[in-house]
């Protein structure tokens, strides 16, 4: 559906369609996933955008409440982002490229003129959030470390029954 979605914006000069990761915060937030929900959420906010009036009654709400609201959202994020991490077992090798994929990303986020010195190309690549960078490096990790040997084993035992 997405990529009918995609095709069909671009035909009439649209800008694409995507999916942002808030959506999964509010979803595991409210426990709603119902699409007259999404429905009646988008009515406000095209009759925000229709009545101007109605828009700057919704921005009088205080920062406090959507400070707290964003907080929990991306919390709620970081949270599925965990159970994912965590829906494998956490071997040595798994725990060895979650920890240096983090690392790295912390650090760059930490240190923002850590990749200055570097030719510009890497700096347009890796950017600022150094998110291409972590992916790059979990990838690498994955590829590179060796598997663990009851692992090793076991798929060896499972080609041998099928064969």
């Amino acid at each position: 559906m997405p990529n009918t979605n995609i095709v069909f914006s671009t035909n009439f000069a649209i800008t694409t369609n995507t999916s942002f990761g808030q959506n999964v915060g509010i979803v595991a937030m409210t426990k709603v996933v119902n699409r007259h929900v999404v429905a009646t959420g988008a009515a406000f906010l095209i009759i925000a955008g229709i009545f101007p009036k109605f828009g700057a009654l919704i921005s009088l709400m205080p920062a406090s409440v959507l400070g707290g609201a964003s907080v929990m959202m991306f919390a709620m994020i970081a949270v599925s982002g965990i159970k994912l991490i965590t829906s494998e077992e956490l071997t040595n090798r798994n725990s060895t490229i979650v920890a240096l994929s983090l690392g790295v990303g912390v650090g760059l986020s930490l240190v923002p003129g850590v990749l200055a010195n570097m030719p510009e190309s890497i700096q347009l690549i890796f950017g600022d959030s150094g998110l291409v960078l972590v992916a790059l490096i979990a990838v690498i990790l994955n590829i590179i470390l060796p598997k663990e040997e009851r692992i090793i084993e076991t798929s060896a035992k499972l080609n041998n029954q099928v064969s």
